[in-house]
Order: structure tokens, then C-alpha cells, then sequence
């Protein structure tokens, strides 16, 4: 099967969102992530150094793997990280310019929404997912999708190990994890001593990333 990122995260349902201060730290994490098997990496561009970062990354993508920019709120900034080679795109809001210029230029779009009104809103102006940010409870999110049953919804902010099942549950086709799942706060430095970044910290990410894909798994 020819898999794009609609399909993994159709599939995986979890987007894995690195945001840090080192970008060294992000490109390991990164690789960890997807040598875990957390197919669908997303790297927000109000992250340190972030165009470098994504232009680093972009050669290491694994087959069969995802890279994606996120924070992404005019449409020159898709236009230039679609230069760049990623294959999809993550706003915290959504504007007809914003679903244009994805689809424009051929990527898939996560444009980010809060209420019953903008969710509808970003769904029809063709986002590909729409992003519930900041996540409402499970109980919230189950509410919301009653109505709004035929658009395909992904919770960000405030999922957890505890409640990503309770997300999925409330029929979100995808959930987005970051700075909490991997650790609080922004990554450490590389080799920085006692609690940064370096074999130790990278078995950590992938340990955490295998039980979050076996928690969702789980039925």
C-alpha cells in the first residue's frame, strides 16, 4: 500500500510534535522518534532554528516516514517549507488563504480550530484534518464530534499516556503529543550532563514512543 501522511496518521493516530531550544536535540529526538516507529514527526517553525532543522532532517526521513512543519500560519510559510520537502503542514488556526496555499502546493494540512463553528469552517475550506487546539476533555471532544461526526478531528494539547485512549475513544481519528509526553519543557543539549540529551535520553524517547503506540493500539 502507497502510504502518505493522511494514511499513516489515519492509521498510526498519534503526531509527534518536537518543539525545543536546541535543534540538535530536536534532530535526535527526531530520529528516535521514527526509529521507534513514530511514523509522523512535526516540527514547529517558532521552534529554535527551525528552517535548518527541517532542512536537515528532510534527507533522514525514514522510508515509509513523515516530516511535517508545524505552527505554520501564512501562506508564504507553506510555500516555503514545501521548498524545503516536507509533506505536510500543522497551523494552531485555519484561514481560506492557509487551506489554499496547501493545497496549492500539494501538502497535507492540519489547520487548527477550536470551536463548533471553526471547526466547521476549516473543514469546509478543505483542511485534511482539523486540529482541536487546545484539546477540550475527552468528554468535551466526544460532544463536539456529535454533530460534526464527518470531520476527521485531531486533539492537541493536553494528551497524555493516561488519556490518549479516552481521546480515540471520543472519536478522534488522531491525537498530537509533545513537550509533556517527551519530558516537559524544552529538549536538553545534547551530552549535557546529568539529564541531557545523549543515549540514556535518546532510549528514553523511544521507550516512551513504543508505549504510547502500544497504548493506542490497545482495545
Amino acid at each position: 500500500m502507497h502510504h502518505t501522511p493522511m494514511t499513516a496518521l489515519r492509521e498510526d493516530r498519534v503526531l509527534f510534535i518536537l518543539r525545543g531550544d536546541d535543534p540538535d536535540a530536536v534532530v535526535e529526538a527526531a530520529e528516535a522518534t521514527w526509529a521507534a516507529g513514530g511514523r509522523i514527526v512535526e516540527i514547529p517553525l517558532n521552534s529554535a532554528e527551525a528552517i535548518s532543522t527541517l532542512d536537515h532532517l528532510v534527507w533522514r526521513i525514514p522510508d515509509g516516514c513523515f516530516l511535517g512543519a508545524g505552527t505554520i500560519r501564512r501562506p508564504e510559510e507553506v510555500a516555503l517549507v514545501r521548498r524545503i520537502g516536507v509533506s505536510f503542514v500543522v497551523s494552531p488556526i485555519a484561514t481560506r488563504e492557509l487551506a489554499d496555499a496547501c493545497r496549492e502546493h500539494a501538502l497535507v494540512s492540519v489547520l487548527g480550530a477550536a470551536t463548533p463553528t471553526e471547526i466547521y469552517q476549516a473543514w469546509s475550506w478543505g483542511a485534511d484534518f482539523v486540529k482541536v487546539f487546545p484539546a477540550p476533555s475527552p468528554a468535551d471532544m466526544r460532544r463536539l464530534r456529535t454533530p460534526l461526526d464527518d470531520v476527521p478531528m485531531v486533539a492537541v494539547g493536553g494528551v497524555t499516556f493516561s488519556n490518549v485512549r479516552d481521546y480515540l475513544d471520543a472519536g478522534c481519528v488522531a491525537v498530537g503529543v509533545g513537550g509533556s509526553f517527551y519530558g516537559a519543557g524544552p529538549l536538553p543539549a545534547p551530552g549535557g550532563g546529568a539529564g541531557g540529551w545523549g543515549g540514556n535520553r535518546t532510549d528514553e524517547v523511544k521507550e516512551r514512543v513504543w508505549a504510547l503506540l502500544e497504548t493506542i493500539r490497545k482495545r
